[in-house]
C-alpha cells in the first residue's frame, strides 16, 4: 500500500524546456593576433556544421587590460622551460593592445616584482632576460602576492581594467607551503574569479626531456 505521500511522488506532473536563444561572448582578431571591430554581417555561428542565425548582436563594452605575468623562476624550469616561458611572456606583452597595463612577476621560493604594474611594455619584456632556474617552486604563495597586488592597483589607479593573471609553469611545486597547481585552481582560482572581474590563467610547459 502506498502512503498519501509516495503517491504525491508518484503522480507529479512532468515537464520540458526547450532553448531558443543561445548567449555568446565572442572576440574576434585580426591576422596579427590583435582585437578587431566585426559587424554582425560578417559573423557566422555553426552548430554542428549547420549555421545558425543570429537574432540579436551587442558588441560589449571593451575594458583595457591590466596583465600580471606570472613566471615560475625555479630551478625546475631548466632544460628550455623558462626559455619557452620568457618567449611566451614576451610574444603576450607585444600583442597587448597599446592602452593595457602589465606587470611581471617570477617566483621560486619567494615571489619578485620585476616590472611593477604600469604602461611601458618594451621595459617590461626586458625585465625577462635576467631569469634563470633557481630555488625551489612557492606556487600558491605566488599566485596570492600576485592576487593582493591586483587588488592593491585596482584601488589605487583611475580608471576600470579588467585584470588578467598569466601563470606560466610547469606545474611542479617545491617547498613547505606549497601545494599543487590542479589542486589550488580547482578550490580557490573558481571562487577569487567568481567575486572579481578577474581572469586566472594557468599555461603548464613541458620539456622534451626530464632533468635528473
Amino acid at each position: 500500500m502506498l502512503n498519501p505521500a509516495s503517491t504525491a511522488v508518484l503522480t507529479q506532473s512532468q515537464f520540458t524546456t526547450s532553448v531558443d536563444l543561445v548567449a555568446m561572448d565572442v572576440c574576434a582578431t585580426d591576422r596579427s593576433g590583435r582585437p578587431a571591430h566585426i559587424d554582425p554581417d560578417a559573423l557566422m555561428v555553426f552548430d554542428n556544421g549547420t549555421r545558425q542565425q543570429i537574432a540579436l548582436f551587442s558588441p560589449g563594452d571593451r575594458l583595457p587590460l591590466a596583465v600580471t605575468l606570472l613566471i615560475d623562476g625555479s630551478r625546475s624550469m631548466n632544460h628550455g622551460l623558462l626559455d619557452q616561458a620568457t618567449a611566451a611572456a614576451t610574444a603576450l606583452i607585444d600583442q597587448l593592445p597599446d592602452d593595457s597595463l602589465v606587470e611581471v612577476m617570477s617566483f621560486n621560493d619567494r615571489a619578485a616584482v620585476l616590472y611593477p604594474m604600469g604602461a611601458d611594455r618594451h621595459a617590461a619584456a626586458l625585465t625577462l632576460s635576467d631569469l634563470a632556474p633557481t630555488g625551489g617552486t612557492s606556487l600558491y604563495e605566488a599566485v596570492l602576492v600576485a592576487i593582493r597586488r591586483q587588488q592593491h592597483a585596482e584601488r589605487t589607479r583611475h580608471g576600470t581594467y579588467r585584470e588578467v593573471i598569466v601563470v606560466l609553469t610547469d606545474g611542479e611545486t617545491r617547498g613547505a607551503a606549497s601545494i599543487s597547481m590542479s589542486s589550488w585552481t580547482r578550490r580557490d582560482a573558481a571562487g577569487f574569479s567568481s567575486t572579481r572581474s578577474c581572469f586566472l590563467r594557468t599555461m603548464r610547459l613541458t620539456a622534451g626531456r626530464r632533468g635528473g
